[in-house]
């Protein structure tokens, strides 16, 4: 079977994090110089997670009690690290074009107690930097920071996304173009805030311990191996069928507000040595998934029930994502076929989670429709042609083509 996603691992990640728990590797320190030598940032400070990297953030700017701005069409973990700090969130739809913010609705939502606004490129899509930039005219006093957590090396204009605001957000969980098994980093250009940010991680986040690491080594190797065609279809029925894989999956609940008990853990060294060798390799296993994200799009392009997002230049697809009005469909078509297409992770809008108190949850309709019609095609890096082709095929055969 198929999956949709699969961590970026190889044989050299073994022997890397063998050597990390051993002590070679560099760690965590060196992952954080690889991060800032690839970005063009200067500086890197790695977290557990993304959203602990924000959490960090929102408590070093002194944001608590004062609002973000960020989409209605997100992971929901990303609101729930930010009221874990205190922060008020104040929503915006997004655009059926790139699936991002609408800059106009940025700077309406703008007011008084705007701290920041959280720029989301959803998918590895960029968002409209420029429009955003023109929104924020006036207001200096407002920071950007860019979640690139599904946007690893993507650009804008030419330029790095993580690098343009006062910083930039990355993820490097299993499904992401870089995998650490867990794991995140906040980077930014600004020395005094990489200073900070890391003094403060140090501080006030719990070292991590041996049992973690070797939590997360057999997890590491668990992913490596499970998530393959040739095993894949057992996991697959494990999750949907059984609550074995629960703690994969249950990681959200709309009523309340979910973090993971160590939100303010360390990542292990062995982890951070991980990171080092999957930097190494960034540029193919970033190339890989745009390569075939184009070419489902190219070769899909004539199926009208299909609909794409915009593709700006610096697009990196973490997932390859469109809309379909019959998704259900479609998706148990795939399924017949061998092929797991998914929804899951974003089929929902975040401003229809009781947990956030949004007042009137139909004024973000883009948000809503895009959650009810995504569909998430197959892409990772340890995806092969054959593979792609065979999504490809089964996809025209639904479509009637």
């Amino acid at each position: 079977m198929i999956p949709r996603i699969s961590p970026p691992f190889e044989l050299d990640d073994v022997l890397a994090l063998a050597g990390g728990a051993l002590g070679r590797g560099g760690g965590v320190a060196a992952f954080e110089a690889a991060l800032a030598a690839h970005g063009g940032t200067g500086h890197a400070v790695v977290f557990p997670y993304g959203r602990s990297g924000l959490f960090a953030l929102a408590k070093v700017l002194g944001w608590e009690g004062r609002e973000i701005i960020l989409p209605a069409y997100s992971c929901a973990v990303v609101p729930n690290a930010l009221v874990t700090a205190g922060v008020c969130l104040r929503f915006v739809d997004v655009t059926a074009d790139d699936f991002a913010m609408d800059p106009l609705s940025v700077q309406a939502a703008l007011g008084p107690a705007t701290a920041a606004v959280l720029a989301t490129h959803m998918h590895g899509l960029p968002m409209d930097v420029a429009g955003l930039e023109r929104a924020l005219v006036g207001r200096p006093d407002v920071t950007v920071v860019h979640d690139c957590a599904l946007a690893f090396a993507a650009e804008f204009d030419g330029r790095p996304l993580a690098a343009m605001g006062a910083a930039g957000l990355l993820s490097f969980s299993f499904g992401k173009h870089l995998s650490t098994v867990e794991g995140g980093a906040v980077v930014t250009g600004d020395a005094g805030l990489a200073r900070d940010l890391r003094d403060y991680r140090d501080r006030m986040f719990r070292a991590p311990g041996a049992a973690k690491a070797w939590r997360q080594s057999i997890m590491f190797l668990a992913g490596w191996i499970g998530l393959t065609p040739w095993l894949y279809g057992m996991v697959h029925r494990l999750a949907t069928q059984t609550r074995l894989l629960s703690f994969l999956t249950e990681y959200y609940d709309r009523g309340v507000i979910v973090v993971p008990d160590d939100l303010t853990g360390r990542l292990p060294e062995c982890l951070g040595s991980l990171g080092v060798s999957q930097v190494v390799k960034a540029a193919r296993l970033v190339g890989r998934r745009v390569g075939y994200a184009r070419y489902y799009r190219r070769e899909l392009g004539d199926c009208p029930q299909l609909r794409w997002p915009s593709a700006r230049p610096g697009a990196t697809f973490s997932h390859c994502a469109c809309l379909v009005e019959d998704r259900d469909s479609l998706l148990h078509h795939l399924l017949r076929r061998g092929i797991h297409a998914g929804k899951e992770v974003f089929d929902y809008a975040l401003t229809d989670f009781p947990a956030y108190g949004v007042e009137s949850p139909e004024a973000f309709p883009v948000a809503r429709a895009i959650a009810r019609e995504v569909v998430l095609l197959p892409n990772h890096s340890r995806l092969e042609h054959r593979d792609a082709h065979r999504v490809v095929q089964a996809v025209r055969e639904w479509c009637g083509r």
